[in-house]
């Protein structure tokens, strides 16, 4: 490989772990590593100043990281995910951000025709028996 081909690879990985670093602190300091590191990345090729994805994706990511209830962050994550392949920093990523899809069981139950969940279908009635209310306590 070559000296710039090393090179980049450093980068990539150094910002890689910027993100897992953002990930594990959520610390402003730490997003502007992630970006700074990106604008340095796509920066390198002189030719195609246009060039934005280490910038952009690094947006979408520190967004889907720091807010993880929006409806876009698992895909986004999940996207991310995929193209790190395999290896210590994705195990430790997934570990970081957790599970980016749905497992497989995990769904929730619809919700019966009157709003309800039927939580407590199944189970005998509860008695309506004097013997089960609640006496006040006297003081």
């Amino acid at each position: 490989m070559t000296d710039t081909g090393e090179r980049n690879e450093k980068l990539v990985r150094s910002w890689l772990l910027a993100l897992l670093r953002f990930a594990v602190t959520l610390d402003n300091n730490d997003r502007l590593a992630v970006h700074a590191i990106a604008t340095e990345i796509d920066g390198r090729d002189k030719r195609s100043t246009g060039f934005s994805f280490f910038r952009k994706t690094s947006v979408e990511l520190c967004n889907a990281i720091a807010s993880p209830q929006l409806a876009a962050s698992p895909a986004i994550l999940q996207r991310h995910l995929d193209r790190m392949g395999s290896g210590r920093l994705k195990q430790a990523f997934v570990a970081t951000v957790g599970p980016c899809r749905p497992q497989p069981g995990s769904k929730l139950k619809p919700v019966g025709p009157d709003g309800q969940h039927d939580l407590w279908k199944g189970l005998p009635a509860r008695s309506r028996s004097p013997r089960h209310a609640v006496v006040p306590a006297k003081s």
